[in-house]
């Protein structure tokens, strides 16, 4: 009890300095609401440690209580004994078509789907037509525009996609609707099987049931399902290997060359679809790795995955004469802080401070261009010319001016931050505005005369969140907590093998912080969507007496 008992005082000190940063950075993006009312400050501090103390203390004991959920015990109509009967013996097939009912009216609203920037910009590349993104960098053949600063397979399908429509029906809205169609079809299927799943390792009827139900009507799904970005389809495959991962560590295998390679091929997916996916990949098998489990089998996935990227990067690529994508995008949190220190304190900087700095980023307006929680505008001016030496003496630059100042360096990376950990911190997730960034570049893309009903829709997505309790399941920092509550139990439960199903997840977390924007839903997306699925594990191993090693 001591053991646990300073383990969760730990975690509440821990989420209290969340919230109380939150509130701080939420106010002006700096201590200095901190600074100004330190008294106040603590105070708030001190209480939230003592209230999450107890809240958790409760919670963990609450947790291990059996429990009864009386709404499903009473007794309900014909339709719905149907209905759990269907469920129940056909998962996939009647999650499939709950979720096709109910996501139809987003379908047609938004016909052909919603087109937002990153898309655009890689139907754009694909089309050669000349882009920001082909002149961030030295392109290695001038003839070819397509980087890989975007997820050059799903450039290659969104873009394929347009161009069937165009050489079939002369329509650009017909090809966009050819791949929201198939995006929102492997969506559905992923959902599907994770009811399925769901049932296969003993969750309650009532929780899946409530999953469900969660996929049908919770916004957030449907509007993606509808929204042509890759982090969809990457989404999706970051939850089968979740799954995959929970196999691995719960479950005796039968290794054969089939299962080997539908792995091998499940995270040559993940990798694919976002750069990140590498990361999240490779660190799991890591640390499964180190934790023994299916040591000879996760060495040979490891070392194929890690060999199959570097031949893709190193070889594929340059094959097809892609030039990689600007290093500028692996530099958010120094190059915020550079931008940050400029705009404070620029008037200290020395002239070989200011050169070593301009030769990477363009000073001339660096403290204008400085925006809290978006490294864009300040990447966005990254040299392409920029040498190794040049990066070097960035570098000696950044530190010293660290020591100098090293408050203002921990503002710019809170700042840049505190939304992935704070519940305070809320940014509109739906994607949808009147405008058309993919006509500029001579596409024909246009919704339908539906814009009301658009409008209600898109009023209900951007609503959502403020819907308590239900807008908590979109909250961003609400979800972190949540995986965190789930390592806390696991810890103080001793069900160490347990935490190895929440690596990717947490593993997208860091990423997340080490993104150019502040409290990005889509970054997350793979976290908040596979939250159901990391719930009905916790209850796998809630239910179990002692761990699964």
């Amino acid at each position: 009890m001591k053991r646990n008992n300073r383990i969760i005082l730990l975690f509440a000190i821990l989420y209290s300095l969340c919230t109380i940063l939150g509130i701080s950075f939420l106010v002006d993006d700096s201590f200095s609401s901190i600074q100004k009312y330190p008294v106040l400050f603590s105070a708030g501090f001190l209480c939230l440690i003592f209230l999450f103390d107890r809240l958790l203390i409760r919670l963990l004991h609450a947790v291990d209580q059996p429990h009864e959920w009386k709404w499903f015990h009473r007794q309900h109509g014909h339709l719905y004994r149907k209905f759990k009967a269907q469920l129940e013996e056909h998962p996939m097939r009647t999650t499939i078509v709950s979720l096709s009912v109910t996501w139809l009216i987003y379908i047609i609203a938004f016909y052909p789907g919603i087109v937002s920037p990153d898309p655009t910009y890689e139907i754009v590349q694909f089309f050669q037509i000349p882009n920001k993104y082909s002149s961030y960098v030295n392109l290695i053949d001038p003839h070819q525009l397509l980087t890989s600063h975007h997820p050059v397979l799903h450039a290659v399908f969104i873009g394929s996609c347009v161009k069937l429509g165009l050489l079939l029906f002369h329509s650009t809205n017909i090809g966009l609707f050819i791949y929201t169609i198939v995006q929102t079809s492997v969506l559905m299927g992923t959902l599907a099987y994770t009811i399925k799943f769901m049932k296969e390792i003993g969750t309650s009827y009532r929780f899946r049931f409530l999953t469900l139900l969660c996929y049908c009507f919770v916004p957030v799904f449907p509007f993606y399902a509808v929204t042509d970005v890759k982090d969809v389809f990457y989404t999706c495959y970051v939850i089968l290997f979740e799954i995959m991962v929970f196999r691995l560590v719960t479950q005796k295998i039968q290794w054969n060359w089939k299962r080997i390679l539908s792995m091998i091929g499940l995270m040559i997916l993940v990798c694919l679809a976002r750069k990140n996916g590498i990361y999240v990949v490779a660190i799991t098998l890591f640390v499964l790795l180190l934790s023994r489990v299916h040591r000879k089998q996760v060495m040979l996935l490891l070392v194929c995955i890690v060999s199959f990227y570097t031949i893709y990067n190193q070889a594929i690529l340059p094959y097809f004469h892609i030039t990689p994508g600007s290093p500028r995008e692996m530099l958010s949190i120094p190059f915020q802080q550079t931008a940050r220190y400029t705009k404070y304190y620029g008037d200290e900087m020395s002239a070989d401070e200011r050169k070593s700095i301009d030769r990477v980023l363009d000073l001339s307006d660096l403290a204008q261009r400085y925006n809290p929680e978006r490294a864009d505008p300040v990447k966005n001016k990254y040299n392409p010319d920029t040498t190794t030496q040049d990066l070097k003496n960035y570098f000696k630059t950044w530190a010293y001016e660290f020591t100098k100042h090293p408050l203002v360096y921990f503002e710019a990376t809170i700042a840049n931050t505190y939304g992935y950990y704070s519940p305070l911190k809320y940014r509109p997730y739906v994607y949808f505005r009147d405008r058309y960034i993919l006509n500029q570049f001579g596409f024909d893309y246009q919704h339908n005369s539906l814009a009301n009903l658009r409008a209600v829709l898109r009023a209900y997505g951007n609503s959502f969140v403020w819907i308590l309790p239900f807008g908590l399941l979109i909250n961003i920092g609400f979800n972190t907590w949540i995986v965190g509550f789930m390592v806390l139990y696991y810890i103080c439960r001793k069900k160490y093998k347990a935490i190895l199903c929440l690596v990717p997840a947490f593993v997208t977390f860091l990423v997340c912080l080490a993104s150019p924007v502040n409290a990005y839903f889509r970054y997350i997306m793979p976290n908040v969507f596979s939250l159901y699925i990391l719930a009905a594990m916790f209850h796998y191993f809630q239910k179990k007496r002692k761990d699964p090693a």
